[in-house]
């Protein structure tokens, strides 16, 4: 019976049950449920002070081993529950603080503990506390700046899936868009996803994913917490106008070696910390994948088995793969000389080598239109790295002063190779190219099966490196009468070297736009027809071959002046902010800059009042602000005619409110407007030859509306969790776009919801705890649907291919496009996400080490989601493939993992 649940149903006699039966069920179920954790459970006291001032803690948050959390009143007590019989390690937590250690002996009968908790990276000299940690061992609304994740939340909805994700945990947030599974880059308050900076332990990284971007590199076992912010966030902060996430790795212990060994569904990482005495610690934290093992089984058995599904197992060359490792350290040298040292270094990648091959009589025999059969080997190998590291120096000079320097050095290169064959079998149809070229049909190749004209032959070779360099530097001081003053400044450098070569890529272009090039392919022909394919509906596929090497740096500035103020007892807080930014790109070809931009920013927060019976507090906070970053310009080259960049701006103004009750609850409410200009983007014509030309503008705007809440229950021996829900309405407009031929640039008045918008996003998220051994966590979510198209009917076009990019082997196919139109009013279905994941805990009977065995499930409703998308379509036959819509939740089936953990 011990820690077992009594699920069973009874049948309480139909419609003529009685209500007491009903009521005596209810109590039974209670009972059963609970029954365990009071029978094997004890109750104890624990009081948090500071070990100085013998002041009580208020806040301070006692850890246990099974993932509950109790959180010290204005007392400095909390109580809590343990399992009876057994050693138990509780971890008592608060900001500024070290981490303290208490360890309950199961033969005591003591019921009441003090804590005595020391100050801890923050310089112990100091008055002055800076930028406390807002949230430990949960999530916590900042209201009108963000809101952060960590701790045993972070774990509970991070912790499961194919590959663990810190992303899997944010997108659960108020304000992040539903993006599906394997997409880490969601839209944060109608922003672009692109748009959301990272700041890894200080490091700014603007592309912080592997494979291609299906994951993210923030391994959930080396974080210690995400702080998004969404607001009106600091002037301490830039680079963003959208979002900006902030991750911070795990701190090692001063006083313990610590270890954790895991193993998941395709992962297995590695975590060990030492002590320095005290005053400091290293840690060292590591994650491989392992499908190797898994291909080479797979490999094995399809050399015994005949089994086409395993066979193709061998086309693989490299399997799927991430390997990561990263460390954090800190040392207090004195009281008032603290130094951090961070680094990562990750590798991603895959490789195959497909190969398709057929029999010649395959070859289809029909009458109305050519026959043939494709054939296509693909060998691709794509791999990537990047590393990084960062340090930090914090010194205190005067009690009233704080100083901190960081900087920081990485690198990254990203290389692609490939090859792609392919060849078709084609069987010359007079009537079909009678149809298209009327008199010309003699001069089209005619021969039958005697060779194989090759339509598609490219050979790929893309190589991207990047370094750069960051700094920065930051000074605090405390003013006296409630004033706070706050300047810095931060530069980050980068060299970006691109090389890419791709030999005889077809390319499709309109034969509209090859008046000149008629003649040269029917010299001696005066009489060219005027329809068919002349007439605008034709496309010539030739070869064309790119060969570039281009190398370009930036130049990234910022600097930022702030004053705080609060009033007595923090009734009115204050936050008035300056930032300027600067950016500079420079390649080969020509140097641009985008000017200095201001962005003030003001935060006001009141305090309503504390402590009213049941409500705890109660706040309002107001803020407005400007905000800037730079477009991509990876891509970012010389036009044609002059043009000035500029960086995105944004105006941002928000008004929230915070209500906290009942010790444990909150509930926080925040609406918003953005209004974006001088949004940077980007336009590709495509040239007579089949060459692409880049055009760049930057005079995009957006205007963006919403709001979003969330209800969240802190802590409880029982149940913790949030429900959030956000609305957004979001419109863009490019003023600039390319014409439906594709060569010419032409006005647009046209606002537009982005791809990426969904009005509605709702997250439940959930832990339930029935015994000290045992969790279940649920994430729900709902989404309503990102525009959709409207999709005209296939319509079938011909297609002239040269291989050789002469008319001598030329031979005609035909194709099938359609037409896509923008609709205001056609979405995608809604989606409804479902994980759930089942948590075993083991202690030993010291409780200095322990584990957790978890079992998860992902995308648990995919059979009730909305299918509401457009089918898909056979380019060669213009047959519409039958229940090809996708739903937006991407993958139709439940998605297993599980998971072990055991820490010491």
């Amino acid at each position: 019976m011990r820690n077992s649940i009594n699920t069973s149903k009874t049948n309480a006699g139909g419609k003529k049950a009685r209500k007491g039966e009903v009521f005596v069920f209810k109590l039974v179920l209670l009972f059963f449920m609970f029954f365990p954790a009071f029978v094997f459970a004890r109750e104890i006291s624990v009081s948090a002070l500071d070990g100085e001032l013998d002041i009580a803690l208020e806040g301070a948050v006692i850890s246990l081993p099974d993932g509950g959390r109790a959180v010290c009143g204005r007392d400095g007590k909390a109580s809590v529950q343990i399992p009876d019989g057994a050693d138990v390690l509780l971890r008592i937590t608060y900001p500024g603080y070290e981490t303290e250690k208490l360890l309950i002996s199961k033969d005591g009968g003591k019921t009441s503990f003090t804590v005595l908790m020391r100050l801890g990276t923050m310089l112990e000299n100091r008055e002055l506390v800076i930028e406390a940690e807002k949230s430990l061992g949960g999530t916590d609304a900042q209201s009108g700046r963000g809101v952060s994740i960590g701790g045993e939340n972070l774990a509970r909805t991070a912790e499961i899936g194919v590959i663990e994700d810190v992303m899997s945990s944010v997108k659960l947030l108020p304000g992040v868009g539903y993006a599906g599974v394997f997409d880490p880059a969601p839209s944060i308050r109608g922003g672009e996803p692109g748009d959301l900076m990272a700041v890894y332990d200080g490091f700014y990284i603007k592309d912080p994913y592997f494979w291609g971007g299906s994951v993210s590199i923030f391994d959930p076992r080396a974080i210690d917490k995400a702080q998004l912010y969404h607001g009106v966030f600091s002037s301490r902060f830039g680079g963003a106008t959208s979002a900006l996430l902030e991750i911070t790795s795990r701190k090692p212990d001063p006083y313990s070696v610590d270890f954790e060994a895991a193993i998941s569904t395709s992962t297995a990482n590695l975590n060990i910390s030492f002590p320095f005495n005290g005053k400091g610690g290293f840690m060292v934290m590591g994650k491989a994948t392992y499908y190797d093992l898994f291909f080479a089984a797979a490999k094995g058995l399809s050399t015994v088995t005949e089994n086409e599904a395993l066979d193709a197992i061998n086309a693989f060359t490299t399997p799927l793969y991430i390997r990561t490792v990263s460390f954090s350290g800190w040392y207090n040298i004195s009281n008032n000389l603290l130094l951090k040292l961070n680094g990562f270094a990750g590798a991603d990648g895959v490789g195959f080598n497909y190969k398709n091959e057929f029999d010649a009589s395959d070859v289809p025999k029909v009458d109305d239109k050519p026959g043939g059969i494709n054939r296509m080997d693909f060998s691709f190998d794509y791999s990537t790295f990047r590393t990084f590291i960062t340090s930090q120096v914090l010194f205190s000079p005067l009690p009233f002063l704080a100083l901190k320097a960081t900087a920081g050095a990485g690198t990254g290169d990203v290389k692609t190779d490939g090859v792609i064959f392919a060849d078709q079998w084609i069987r010359y149809n007079e009537a079909f190219t009678e149809k298209y070229f009327g008199a010309l049909k003699d001069y089209f190749y005619k021969q039958q099966y005697e060779s194989y004209p090759i339509y598609l032959k490219v050979n790929m070779d893309i190589d991207g490196t990047e370094t750069n360099f960051q700094g920065r530097f930051d000074a605090d001081w405390n003013m006296g009468a409630g004033f706070t003053g706050a300047v810095g400044a931060q530069g980050v450098w980068r060299n970006i070297t691109q090389k890419q070569k791709v030999d005889d890529l077809m390319v499709d272009v309109p034969v509209s736009y090859f008046a000149d090039y008629m003649q040269l392919l029917y010299p001696g022909v005066v009489d060219i027809p005027s329809g068919g394919f002349f007439s605008g509906e034709g496309y010539i596929s030739r070869p064309l071959s790119i060969d570039v090497e281009s190398t370009h740096k930036t130049a990234e500035a910022g600097a930022y002046a702030l004053v705080e103020w609060a009033s007595p007892m923090n009734k009115i807080a204050v936050e008035l902010g300056l930032r300027t930014d600067y950016f500079q790109f420079e390649s080969e070809d020509f140097s641009a800059d985008a000017p200095f931009v201001l962005n003030p920013r003001l935060n006001i927060d009141f305090n309503i009042f504390k402590d009213k019976g049941a409500l705890d507090s109660f706040s309002i906070t107001a803020g407005s602000g400007f905000f800037s970053s730079m477009a991509d310009t990876s891509v970012l080259q010389k036009s044609e005619g002059s043009y000035q960049i500029k960086q995105n701006r944004s105006f941002a103004g928000l008004l929230g409110a915070r209500l906290d009750f009942l010790d444990f609850y909150s509930f926080n409410i925040e609406g918003y407007y953005k209004y974006g200009f001088d949004r940077g983007y980007a336009l590709t014509l495509t040239k007579v030859s089949g060459e692409t030309s880049p055009a760049y503008f930057f005079d995009g705007k957006s205007r963006i509306a919403g709001f979003d809440l969330i209800l969240q229950k802190k802590s409880g021996r029982f149940i913790e969790g949030w429900i959030a829900y956000s609305f957004n309405w979001a419109r863009y407009n490019n003023p600039k776009k390319i014409s439906q031929d594709g060569y010419s640039i032409v006005d647009n008045e046209e606002w537009r919801y982005p791809q990426f918008h969904r009005f509605h996003n709702l997250n439940l998220v959930l832990s339930i705890k029935p015994a000290p051994n045992t969790g279940i966590s649920a994430r729900f979510g709902f989404a309503s649907g990102a525009p959709r198209a409207v999709a005209g009917k296939p319509k079938a076009y011909p297609v002239l291919i040269m291989p050789d990019g002469t008319i001598d082997k030329a031979y005609l196919i035909e194709k099938y496009k359609r037409q896509l139109t923008y609709s205001d009013e056609q979405r995608d279905g809604f989606s409804l996400p479902l994980d759930l994941k089942f948590s075993f805990y083991m202690f030993n009977k010291r409780g200095k080490s322990q584990g957790e065995i978890y079992i998860g499930l992902e995308n648990c409703l995919f059979f009730v989601q909305s299918r509401q998308k457009n089918e898909s379509f056979d380019a060669y036959t213009g047959e519409v493939v039958e229940g090809s819509e996708t739903a937006s939740y991407q993958i139709p089936i439940v998605i297993p993992s599980f998971g072990l953990t055991l820490s010491y």
